[in-house]
């Protein structure tokens, strides 16, 4: 199975940075804030990753694409859920930079 590296860190008593490694070498993360509709980012290549208690329905469902899902645990000692809808995971541009920003947060490794 494919190990997508998720991690998080605690942003602070309400909210969670949330990041995973994508297969297409990006590195996806959101910020999850207790009681929000879960939060979503996309990759270059396609691919989506939620995080939050209706993730599993934040991310499409599209041919060619698998469906995961984890959890991570919250600071409010709940269980947040993580979804990912993993496909082909290929750039769209041979020219594609992986330096460049790839969210609004930076979530440590774990």
């Amino acid at each position: 199975m494919l190990d997508l590296a998720l991690h998080s860190t605690v942003v602070d008593e309400h909210s969670l940075g949330v990041g995973y490694s994508c297969p297409c070498g990006c590195t996806p993360a959101v910020t999850y804030r207790r009681g929000d509709a879960a939060a979503l980012e996309g990759c270059c290549c396609g691919n989506e990753f939620a995080v939050g208690p209706d993730a599993a329905m934040r991310v499409s469902r599209r041919p060619g694409f698998d469906i995961r899902l984890d959890s991570v645990p919250a600071p409010w000692a709940e269980v947040v859920p993580v979804a990912w809808a993993i496909g082909p995971s290929a750039h769209p541009a041979e020219d594609h930079d992986h330096d460049g920003v790839e969210s609004d947060i930076v979530v440590p490794s774990t």
